[in-house]
């Protein structure tokens, strides 16, 4: 993900809720406090016929909290006849406002094939965005997704929610909410249709050929911690300082995705999975950001 473009809100540790099936539904302020509260409390008593017409009525006016706790309804069918296709609807209408918690339950739509075709990029790119902004469900679900996916996929997810957020973050969003189809239907790479460009460059403040070396000649049964990918060229400048200082050999490599350029940051290889966790989370408390444990690519 293009993390120096993200807010430290939203950089925080990107990773997943109860991939088995956890739906958030934890409230978040809203401009219609009295009313959305009264429905929330209706919502989870049970009284759903209660709580219904009051989400529908802020839903339509824009709320994008009500949408989330309406789309939950369609979602689980709690008052409402169980339908995904609804449920995303109303969960894309709050993600595209931030709600953490619709992004998480959209993703999991994606995840399941549930009202749409099943996408785990997307579901990747939905379900960090929820991680990042803290949401300890969310990164339960990322980490689980993370482990379902190859790293080329975890690639595309990462720039892809870098495109939602740039959305997200737009000042004019709300003025023109008809352009959400456009972006959020946007196709996705298909398996195999980005392609790693440019040489492998490494900055570290190891010996780099000895790095190179290392990552070549690794096996399927290691380990590396994947930072993410990079844009902003005063951000990666500022990476490398920092990972120089804390002694992180790390290696950076050109790739071109969906047609964008970025660097893509690696370290590694580790010969056991948790060697590679303890030093991600040593990257993740340093950096601010969310990386990924993944086996050597081959």
């Amino acid at each position: 993900m293009t993390q120096n473009s993200i807010p430290r809100k939203i950089r925080r540790p990107i990773i997943m809720a109860a991939l088995m099936g956890a739906i958030m539904v934890a409230p978040i302020a809203s401009s219609n406090a009295a009313s959305l509260k009264d429905a929330i409390d209706f919502y989870k008593r049970g009284a759903f016929e209660s709580a219904a017409p009051i989400l529908e009525r802020l839903a339509d006016a824009g709320d994008p909290v009500a949408s989330f706790w309406l789309g939950s309804m369609w979602h689980q069918g709690h008052g409402k006849p169980v339908n995904y296709r609804t449920a995303h609807h109303l969960y894309r209408l709050s993600a595209y406002h931030g709600n953490a918690d619709a992004q998480n339950n959209l993703g999991l739509l994606y995840r399941d094939g549930r009202g749409v075709e099943k996408n785990l990029v997307v579901s990747y790119a939905w379900i960090s965005l929820a991680a990042g902004q803290g949401n300890v469900v969310a990164e339960r679900n990322l980490s689980r997704l993370t482990d379902r996916m190859t790293s080329t996929k975890i690639m595309e997810g990462q720039q892809l929610a870098a495109e939602y957020l740039e959305w997200i973050s737009r000042p004019d969003r709300q003025a023109r909410a008809g352009d959400v189809k456009k972006v959020s239907e946007a196709p996705v790479a298909s398996s195999g249709a980005e392609k790693a460009t440019g040489r492998v460059i490494l900055t570290s403040t190891g010996n780099t050929s000895e790095i190179t070396q290392a990552l070549a000649a690794a096996r399927r049964d290691q380990f590396i911690v994947q930072l993410g990918l990079f844009r902003n060229p005063n951000g990666i400048a500022k990476l490398e300082r920092t990972l120089r200082g804390k002694g992180i050999a790390f290696s950076k490599k050109a790739v071109t995705i969906r047609g964008r350029s970025y660097q893509q940051f690696r370290v590694g290889p580790f010969p056991r999975a948790d060697a590679a966790k303890n030093t991600a989370r040593r990257i993740d408390k340093i950096l601010h950001i969310n990386s990924s444990v993944i086996p050597v690519p081959s």
